[in-house]
């Protein structure tokens, strides 16, 4: 009777102890996922299908058209994912308008036409985010000034998209390129549509320049867009505009945010943003 009871005995606390090993072996499983989950790198991404969405913007521009000028008019909208970037896209008509800084909310296009084209780059005054550390946001920040939050890794890796409503059309862009580059540079090509030798030219350049390497697959025979503004972040006798570029959104593309890293370019960003701030908070071109 005794020998029974202490093998009945034995099994309990086998079973016990196998139990016990079951839970351990769980609980650390768990530690070790939370670990992982708590100590991604910055290549890593949360898949989100939607996570852009489209608003149609065609009513407001029908509104901001009621305060066109005989030399200039509205003839789209532009807007940047995480910015107060949300504002119409002038075009000069006449030999009056120059753009002028005074007026604020708009973007402007140096077109000869009010047509969507395959390379359309949008322009915007930067007045009061100018110094080596521009802010993410405030209250002054009427025109493009919060489109230097791109600078920021954080920033740029949540902020992906960038939307154009023309010709009673929606025009979703994925961001491929953030970049410093000479104005006089970046529009030489003809206003009308880029041909794919000058496409692939402009591709290059804006790629090139990146401070970022997005997980975008992109060629000549894709339309880009771009949304750009002064800057001089880069120095004062340094005469760059910052640049933010997508390419249109392929047939049945899903709107997910996608991996985006630092490349060799950032080092340059990274020194400007650790060193003193001049904060240069004046005029603007």
């Amino acid at each position: 009777m005794r020998h029974i009871k202490r093998r009945s005995k034995k099994r309990q606390n086998v079973f016990i102890f196998l139990v016990i090993a079951v839970l351990i072996i769980l609980i650390l499983g768990i530690l070790i996922l939370l670990l992982v989950l708590n100590n991604k790198n910055e290549d890593s991404f949360v898949y989100n299908e939607n996570y852009y969405d489209i608003r149609d913007r065609s009513d407001k521009i029908k509104e901001n058209k009621k305060t066109d000028a005989s030399d200039y008019n509205t003839i789209g909208w532009v807007q940047v994912q995480g910015t107060n970037i949300d504002m119409p896209v002038l075009r000069a008509v006449g030999e009056g308008f120059t753009n002028p800084v005074e007026k604020e909310g708009y973007g402007w296009v140096e077109s000869d036409d009010s047509n969507y084209h395959n390379v359309i780059n949008v322009l915007g005054h930067n007045i009061f985010n100018l110094s080596s550390k521009p802010k993410l946001s405030s209250d002054t920040f009427k025109r493009f000034e919060e489109l230097m939050g791109f600078v920021y890794y954080d920033f740029a890796k949540d902020n992906e998209y960038i939307q154009l409503t023309m010709d009673g059309k929606e025009y979703v862009y994925k961001i491929f390129a953030t970049s410093f580059v000479n104005a006089s540079e970046a529009v030489v090509f003809p206003n009308g549509e880029y041909t794919k030798e000058e496409k692939k030219k402009y591709l290059k350049m804006m790629k090139e320049n990146s401070i970022y390497d997005y997980d975008v697959d992109v060629s000549e025979e894709d339309d880009f867009a771009s949304v750009s503004t002064c800057t001089r972040m880069l120095g004062t006798d340094v005469y760059v505009n910052f640049f933010v570029v997508g390419r249109l959104m392929r047939k049945d593309e899903k709107y997910d945010n996608y991996i985006v890293k630092k490349n060799d370019n950032y080092k340059k960003i990274d020194k400007i943003l650790k060193g003193d701030d001049d904060n240069e908070e004046s005029d603007s071109v």
